[in-house]
């Protein structure tokens, strides 16, 4: 069953997409937002012998989480532009296979785009491989809670709310 006329786009059961919403999206969503997580503030938590260490996790958690939403809404980030992904891989899911409407770019403002590239480039960059200055101009870490937002507002309104399906995390 198409869901869209994007010429990419993956035939899922209705059980396939029912795991996505109920387990996939939710756990990834946490992924995400865990580094905004109000957690991070509590004078107690803060004492924990464990307190960075888990700050470390949740930072580069969302680094890797918001570079695989990013993909996922059908973006990606070439010589420093964003644009729409013209070619996945067989198995890459999308907004467009859930029911949702992948992001043209061409319709973000200045400002969110910018957003979207430097959390692109600090998920690639910073998660993949270890290199000498791979965060110069990103605005990590700003770029984060940033990049959280814009991201969550953009799968609310260009997949969650298409669908009528709560957005949830695990």
């Amino acid at each position: 069953m198409k869901l869209s006329n994007n010429k990419y786009q993956k035939s899922l059961s209705i059980e396939e997409i029912d795991m996505f919403f109920e387990t996939h999206l939710p756990y990834r969503l946490a992924m995400l937002n865990t580094f905004n997580n109000n957690i991070w503030n509590d004078s107690e938590f803060r004492k924990s012998p464990d307190y960075i260490k888990l700050r470390i996790c949740a930072v580069e958690s969302s680094r890797i989480a918001g570079r695989f939403f990013i993909q996922f809404m059908g973006l990606k980030v070439e010589r420093g532009v964003l644009i729409s992904t013209t070619k996945v891989n067989r198995d890459d899911v999308q907004l467009c296979d859930l029911g949702g409407t992948n992001i043209n770019p061409l319709t973000l403002n200045d400002r969110d785009k910018e957003i979207l590239i430097k959390v692109y480039i600090t998920g690639n960059k910073s998660t993949a491989h270890i290199t000498f200055d791979s965060l110069k101009n990103t605005g990590y870490p700003d770029i984060l809670d940033a990049g959280t937002n814009l991201i969550n507002k953009l799968l609310k309104d260009n997949l969650y709310n298409i669908v009528s399906k709560e957005m949830k995390m695990l």
